[in-house]
């Protein structure tokens, strides 16, 4: 039986790292990795339309239609612990952010893949600050996210071809390439899907990770 999804997110001491302002050798950090808060919604949608117009999210984004779409989904994982994505189900979710001082500089969004016996997760969205890139914001963010995989648990990210940061991110935080997940008609590049966790290859080419990803826009 795979494990319950409610074990899934425990309540673990605050995961401390270093500086998004890139301190000296010995400096103590400044941030931590939190649970997300409704007052902080309207920053991690400021990160996402920002990140979007960079081209390192789906241009949708910039459509203040979608914007409101991911406000309701923020909100609702926020306070509810809830998030639909697309046309799937509603699933289990969970947001984590990075702040310095009152702003967020950073945040992930994940949730549990929809699915009969689904026992697995994505990562759907991490956002940072042009100004705290390359500074550890997105590896902690990352590496929270697999603080909670459980035994037989894989984490599964999707990134734009443009997304080059995350993907370098993703690769040495020991993630694999699983392909594209659609091409739609006249499409060379799409988004490329990658798998992180202790899961072996022949066990992800049984899951219907395609499936599961194809529609989270």
């Amino acid at each position: 039986m795979p494990p319950s999804f409610r074990a899934n997110f425990p309540d673990s001491p605050t995961h401390r790292h270093a500086t998004a302002g890139r301190p000296g050798l010995g400096e103590r950090p400044n941030w931590d990795v939190l649970p997300g808060r409704v007052r902080d919604v309207s920053d991690m949608l400021n990160l996402v339309v920002s990140a979007a117009a960079e081209g390192h999210f789906t241009e949708v984004y910039l459509d203040v239609r979608y914007q409101l779409g991911l406000a309701l989904q923020l909100f609702g994982a926020v306070l509810l612990g809830r998030v639909r994505v697309g046309t799937q189900p509603v699933s289990r979710a969970r947001v984590r952010v990075v702040r310095q001082g009152r702003d967020v500089i950073g945040f992930a969004l994940m949730r549990h893949l929809p699915g009969e016996g689904s026992a697995h997760l994505e990562l759907h969205l991490l956002a940072v600050h042009a100004h705290a890139r390359q500074s550890g914001v997105g590896k902690a963010l990352l590496a929270d996210a697999l603080s909670a995989l459980q035994e037989g648990q894989c984490l599964f990210v999707t990134t734009l071809p443009n997304a080059h940061g995350m993907k370098r991110l993703v690769r040495k935080s020991g993630g694999r390439s699983l392909g594209p997940v659609s091409l739609k008609p006249r499409q060379q590049r799409g988004p490329e899907a990658f798998v992180l966790g202790a899961v072996s290859p022949l066990e992800v080419s049984s899951l219907p990770w395609r499936g599961w990803l194809g529609d989270s826009g």
